[in-house]
């Protein structure tokens, strides 16, 4: 696995951590729209007995179980590729890397914040990943 692949796996893990709260709020409000069982008189055997709000909660009791592990993921993974980045020698290059994919920002603010041009954090970053590869190699991740 090349640098740039292993280092964009933060932020996928990122955009589904996303998605999966997205479907949790949604299934939150839907718990709060769906009304409350009518018991009838006579047992009626085509309708459920539980409640109607009892599959939303369980939706929401999955899915806040698996954003809580996919989190515990992230973390840790967040934390193993900061300890890399580290590692790489030219302070420039760490910063550029470190600065795109474990704190995910755009091109153009990594250039304000460094003080260079675009070209030269395009440059910086090439350098980065290939210094990157280089702690990949030494610490057996390929």
């Amino acid at each position: 696995m090349k640098a740039k692949e292993y280092l964009t796996q933060l932020r996928q893990m990122d955009r589904m951590i996303s998605l999966e709260l997205e479907k949790l709020e949604y299934w939150r409000e839907m718990s709060t729209r769906i009304g409350g069982c009518r018991f009838e008189e006579k047992h009626n055997p085509n309708r459920p007995a539980e409640a109607p709000y009892v599959k939303a909660v369980e939706k929401i009791a999955e899915l806040e179980n698996r954003i809580a592990k996919e989190l515990e993921e992230f973390v840790d993974f967040k934390a193993q590729l900061s300890d890399m980045v580290r590692q790489i020698p030219n302070f420039d290059e760490r910063m550029v890397i470190e600065l795109r994919y474990i704190d995910n920002l755009p091109w153009d603010e990594i250039a304000d914040r460094c003080g260079y041009t675009l070209r030269w954090v395009y440059k910086l970053h090439g350098r980065g990943l290939l210094a990157f590869e280089g702690v990949m190699k030494e610490g057996d991740v390929l």
